[in-house]
């Protein structure tokens, strides 16, 4: 399923490119630079391109092959980055500076229906596909974490747990259920996560702690 939702990302965003691009106008994105706002898009940079807690479900998915994970990670990584940098620089060179707003509630108005069905399109795929890489590497921590004995070795002992079985429902009830219900207390509470988890959860979490990790066990070698 979710090989089929990331097909529809990339096919639809080949389409808003396309139907975007004869709109752009390369100069605009020098026309307004505002350098000082840079700090202020930091934590959502970070949180758009974090892929690290998926990394053991990729592991174990390929069997530890060192070379299939390393081809993973590295067009894993490359792919959206290249689709967001080409993404950001279509969408505001198609958009007037000035014009206030959403860009993308601009490009539907002068777009037409096929650009407001593509932008729909793209959008739901593209949270779907980051919904389910989450939901299956919160859902495999759980599991782990909880498995009688813990640790990895432990869950390479055992065999895998039923779809059905009540730690599986206990995994899927600990990843869903704070999201929903903060989502369900006051959803206005998300941008402000996403500036909390960017600014501090994902920079410590996934860039300082692995190098600190990385250089405590060296020096023990």
């Amino acid at each position: 399923a979710n090989n089929a939702f990331a097909l529809v990302v990339l096919v639809s965003f080949a389409a808003l490119v396309g139907l975007a691009l004869p709109s752009a106008e390369p100069a605009r994105l020098f026309d307004i630079a505002d350098w000082g706002k840079i700090v202020d898009i930091v934590p959502t940079l970070l949180l758009s391109l974090v892929f690290h807690n998926v990394v053991p479900t990729v592991c174990a998915q390929l069997e530890g092959d060192r070379q299939k994970i390393t081809v993973a990670i590295t067009l894993g990584s490359f792919l959206p980055l290249l689709m967001f940098l080409v993404w950001n620089g279509v969408i505001l060179a198609a958009v007037a500076p000035g014009t206030g707003g959403d860009p993308l509630d601009a490009l539907r108005v002068s777009g037409g229906a096929a650009l407001s069905v593509g932008v729909l399109a793209f959008s739901l795929s593209a949270i779907v596909t980051s919904f389910i890489g989450f939901l299956l590497a919160l859902t495999d921590f759980f599991q782990d974490a909880l498995r009688p004995g813990g640790g990895a070795a432990a869950s390479t002992a055992s065999a895998p747990d039923s779809p059905l079985s009540l730690s599986r429902v206990r995994d899927f009830g600990l990843t869903l259920a704070p999201p929903l219900a903060v989502a369900c207390y006051d959803p206005s509470l998300f941008f402000q996560a996403i500036d909390k988890a960017g600014a501090f959860g994902v920079s410590m979490l996934f860039g300082l702690l692995p190098a600190w990790m990385a250089l405590a066990r060296r020096s023990t070698e």
